[in-house]
């Protein structure tokens, strides 16, 4: 028996068995059979039949899975003679966390910042929210009570940006990583640093002919 195509958004695995024997008398039934304790049998486990007959592989798709949970399936096969089983596989629906990296932080002007960030794997289930998170503390995170936390809309690029203002940017340093939430939890991008220097950002003015 063999387990593919887990979705832990739709709650779905594809399960393949094979029938080595049809046994004498010919089996009946088969399918799977499956539960969240090991070695699943017809009598404490959820059961899926699977129509056919004669020797070789056969293959459903399982539906209703929940995330968070593992599953033990098993192929059976019934005949006059009683149920037979195969040996246990996991389907292991615990969530797949998403990735984000930081990919960059820029200083526009005295008072704006533009943040890219980018999600390399979007996670099962997919993430929910994604954006940048900045503070003048190092390594901020959501739960800083310092943190100023902006969203970025998902969209079919995994590539996200954000222009923010931020009105005491000029001698100040600011802590800026990209974020992504999901059913797993919530996980960073690298840290970033921004600053502007005071003395780049002052104005010049010209009296006696001199620049100053």
């Amino acid at each position: 028996i063999s387990v593919s195509n887990i979705s832990r958004s739709a709650g779905t695995a594809q399960v393949t068995g094979k029938i080595l024997d049809a046994g004498d008398p010919v089996y009946t039934a088969r399918g799977f059979v499956y539960s969240t304790s090991s070695n699943p049998t017809l009598d404490n486990g959820t059961k899926v039949i699977v129509s056919g007959s004669g020797t070789g592989e056969y293959s459903t798709t399982i539906s209703s899975l929940q995330v968070g949970k593992v599953y033990y399936i098993r192929a059976f096969v019934t005949n006059a003679k009683g149920t037979f089983y195969g040996t246990d596989v996991i389907a292991d629906f615990n969530p797949v966390p998403p990735q984000v990296t930081t990919v960059s932080v820029e200083v526009k002007s005295s008072t704006s910042a533009y943040f890219i960030g980018k999600i390399t794997n979007a996670g099962d289930p997919e993430y929910t929210e994604r954006g940048f998170i900045y503070a003048k503390i190092q390594n901020p995170t959501l739960d800083d009570a310092s943190v100023t936390k902006v969203t970025v809309a998902k969209t079919s690029s995994a590539q996200f940006e954000k222009q923010v203002t931020i009105n005491d940017l000029v001698g100040t340093y600011y802590y800026i990583r990209a974020y992504v939430k999901s059913i797993a939890g919530i996980f960073y991008g690298e840290v970033k640093q921004i600053y502007q220097d005071p003395y780049l950002s002052l104005p010049t003015f010209q009296y006696g002919g001199y620049l100053h």
